[in-house]
């Protein structure tokens, strides 16, 4: 049985030369300047707005001063399309069982997005949904804990947690060399 050779590939205007060491000559990239970038451009973004009718004020969705509560907007300031944000919940009110809690910890490069996650998770959940922060004491100085927990005013729950697990090596520590070569 007679086979076709196959149709030759079509050139390409790409340029397939390799560089030093037979390696394809690729642009580097630095991938955290790009994160930066959009890091950057997301908390540059213009505040956004959303009336919290049971305080007779705002609740800012977006941009610098995002999880702040003010009782007005500045004149020409972007009003949220979504209508109003659930009324916020106090401490014993979150611990009642009456709807589940959502805690968000405090990280360390993208810590500046969390009051947003936490506002965004308010307006829209809100109704349903207890939120807390959750900060770990070992890693910030006192005035970065008191400005995260004043960055998220959704949080029923604001936790400082010592981390003191750590100081029992009994406790969730694995042995020096966990992972060893099989016996025999």
């Amino acid at each position: 049985m007679h086979q076709d050779e196959p149709d030759p590939m079509p050139e390409d205007d790409l340029d397939w030369s390799t560089g030093v060491d037979g390696e394809l000559d690729w642009p580097v990239v630095d991938e955290e300047q790009l994160e930066n970038a959009a890091l950057n451009a997301y908390l540059d973004a213009e505040d956004e707005y959303v009336p919290l009718p049971s305080e007779d004020g705002f609740l800012i969705l977006s941009g610098d001063n995002a999880g702040s509560v003010v009782t007005a907007p500045p004149v020409g300031s972007v009003a949220s399309r979504t209508g109003n944000a659930p009324p916020r919940i106090d401490r014993d009110e979150a611990l009642t069982g009456s709807r589940p809690i959502y805690l968000v910890q405090r990280g360390g490069k993208f810590h500046r997005f969390i009051p947003r996650v936490l506002v965004g998770l308010h307006a829209s959940y809100g109704a349903n949904l207890a939120l807390g922060a959750i900060a770990n004491l070992p890693s910030a100085n006192a005035q970065a804990h008191r400005n995260f927990f004043a960055l998220s005013p959704v949080s029923a729950l604001r936790i400082a947690d010592p981390r003191c697990y750590l100081l029992d090596t009994d406790i969730l520590r694995l042995p020096k060399e966990p992972i060893k070569p099989p016996r025999g």
